[in-house]
């Protein structure tokens, strides 16, 4: 049998085939659906998976933003400095400079970079009848707060609310290799949290010869080993972390809590 279509419907041999095909007209054509109880269950699943994903995806995006920041903040601090040394004909060290000159530096050398206002250490209650010397709103790696002794000399202030610490260790007329400066960089904005050392908030230290590395690697005045621990008890705890936070590849994925 086949089926012939004329324009204006079906011809008569065309209704007996689908007939035969039907096995006995379309009065016995039944055409199923999902009944409303299916429907809501299927909504219901869908909606447990996107909540059990969605958390993870949007942590995951948030901390391959973070890693991302680390990398073009350093590679800004990196290129003012050597810049710097390119103009003045040596390195910016606490030998060489005092704060304030290095302060003017960075200013002219690093774009929307201005003194910040309002954002120095003071001293908070930390309970039991006694209070800490800390910069307001950050805190160490595991959340409690920071010691504000390495991070107080300098701060600056980008336009879009990144906050640049500069510490000068000592202001004595004697050095040694961890005399020189170092640089605390918050990476996202004093505004976006968690603002944390380690997570958000990265030390930097300016080594002899001007290089600018990573706290926690071995030339450096603090180990990741003790000072980049979520076990450590330490007030400046997640200051050794910037080393690890470039060098190892799932350093961002396993972010303490």
């Amino acid at each position: 049998s086949y089926v012939i279509i004329r324009q204006g419907g079906y011809t008569m041999n065309s209704l007996k085939c689908l007939k035969n095909i039907w096995g006995g007209g379309a009065k016995h054509l039944k055409l199923k659906a999902f009944t409303l109880a299916e429907v809501l269950i299927t909504l219901g699943i869908i909606g447990v998976v996107a909540a059990m994903t969605l958390p993870a995806l949007i942590n995951n995006k948030q901390n391959k933003e973070l890693e991302v920041l680390l990398i073009k903040n350093y590679s800004i601090l990196q290129q003012a400095l050597l810049t710097i040394y390119n103009e003045e004909g040596q390195p910016i060290t606490a030998k060489n400079y005092n704060r304030e000159q290095v302060g003017s530096l960075l200013r002219k050398n690093i774009k929307d970079l201005s003194y910040c206002n309002n954002c120095g250490a003071a001293f908070e209650d930390n309970g039991n009848n006694s209070s800490v010397y800390t910069i307001n709103g950050y805190r160490t790696l595991h959340g409690t707060k920071l010691h504000a002794n390495y991070f107080d000399d300098l701060i600056l202030e980008f336009k879009d609310g990144r906050r640049l610490f500069i510490e000068r260790p000592t202001q004595s007329s004697t050095y040694d290799e961890f005399d020189n400066f170092w640089m605390t960089i918050d990476i996202n904005g004093y505004k976006k949290k968690p603002n944390r050392l380690g997570i958000d908030f990265f030390t930097f230290m300016v080594m002899p010869n001007g290089k600018l590395l990573p706290m926690g690697s071995e030339e450096t005045r603090f180990s990741e080993e003790e000072y980049c621990s979520v076990n450590s008890t330490s007030n400046i705890n997640g200051i050794g972390c910037t080393y690890k936070a470039l060098s190892e590849k799932d350093y961002f994925k396993n972010l303490p809590k």
